[in-house]
């Protein structure tokens, strides 16, 4: 999807910001043949993304469109987009960018 059409489909409010998330990878099964059911995946505690738009409110030190950002897991809701996954988060979110 263009950045372009997202930005027209998705204008964050205030200080939030939309991000791209890199995809997180889940071990299915266990070093020992175990099959993991997805409430067993250990949580990743830091994910990193790209910032693809930003809120009109938003701080420009904190994220800027087009700036891969790290961020707690916990951080945001997850939308989606035509079948993609973005998190709409305040821009207080991002820990710190990469």
């Amino acid at each position: 999807m263009s950045e372009i059409r997202l930005q027209t489909m998705l204008r964050p409010k205030r200080n939030l910001i939309v991000v791209k998330p890199d995809p997180v990878e889940a071990k299915d099964v266990t070093e020992g043949g175990l099959h993991l059911p997805d409430e067993a995946q250990p949580v990743t505690l830091r994910r990193t993304g790209e910032v693809v738009v930003v809120g009109p409110e938003a701080k420009e030190e904190r994220a800027k469109a087009g700036e891969r950002v790290l961020f707690s897991a916990y951080a945001g809701t997850s939308i989606l987009v035509d079948g993609e996954e973005f998190l709409l988060m305040n821009d207080e979110d991002v820990l710190a960018g990469l």
